[in-house]
């Protein structure tokens, strides 16, 4: 077993991929492993593996520190590997600086010069709700159609400024 990263931002905003697969044992019929972590959660905690491939299942990050992951199988034992939670600053930062960036399109693009101060700290904010609802919640707010499958920096930034821009609407009632 083998996590595609060992550091990932925490309090569910990263996710790691944890691959599972046997080496050295011929077997017929898949093989059932339970994956658990110590800290954060799996969609599923079962998968089932063969003799010819692996399997794939991401883990999302819960708070911050360490934990570790463990597959069992009856048949073949357990194994673990260890993942390290970071406070998720790159996050906040990329968020804040496209919640800022955004802010200041929507006042340069705003003619109503005595709301300035309201358009710039809620364009901020609604950037950080945007980008969180997305990649923490899995909440496309704007509805913009967009399939961002992988955390990353520039997606966070890009996300947050749209947010800025366009705003939070109302859902459809």
């Amino acid at each position: 077993m083998y996590a595609n990263r060992s550091t990932i931002q925490g309090y569910g905003v990263q996710s790691a991929q944890i691959s599972v697969f046997v080496k050295g044992i011929a077997y017929s019929d898949s093989i059932q492993v339970i994956v658990q972590p110590t800290l954060g959660s799996f969609k599923q905690d079962k998968i089932f593996i063969n003799s010819d491939r692996g399997e794939s299942i991401y883990l999302r990050s819960e708070g911050f520190g360490s934990a570790k992951v463990i597959a069992q199988s009856a048949m073949i034992g357990s194994t673990e590997v260890q993942i390290q939670y970071i406070f998720p600053w790159i996050f906040i930062i990329t968020s804040l600086l496209g919640g800022l960036i955004g802010s200041l399109i929507k006042l340069w693009r705003h003619e109503n010069k005595r709301k300035n101060t309201y358009y710039f700290f809620g364009g901020i904010l609604s950037g950080i709700v945007v980008a969180g609802a997305y990649f923490i919640l899995g909440i496309d707010i704007l509805k913009l159609q967009i399939d961002i499958q992988y955390f990353n920096e520039a997606a966070v930034f890009t996300l947050s400024a749209l947010g800025a821009v366009i705003g939070i609407r109302e859902g459809k009632k």
